[in-house]
């Protein structure tokens, strides 16, 4: 049976990581809006995209 504290500490663990989730995901949504048209909007987007598939793809090895 998990104690008092361990509950707080995983539920600290699981904010942390919504955080980050939440962060990341607005500095890519302020860099999306910087882009003066639709299409430059979708081009940046499928950057993004490809990015972070690099990214995972690399530690994935």
């Amino acid at each position: 049976m998990a104690t008092g504290s361990d509950h707080t500490v995983a539920r600290a663990a699981v904010n942390r990581e919504r955080a980050r989730w939440h962060i990341t995901l607005g500095s890519i949504r302020a860099h999306l809006d910087e882009q003066p048209t639709k299409q430059a909007r979708r081009a940046c987007a499928r950057r993004w995209c490809q990015a972070i598939t690099a990214m995972a793809d690399e530690g994935a090895k």
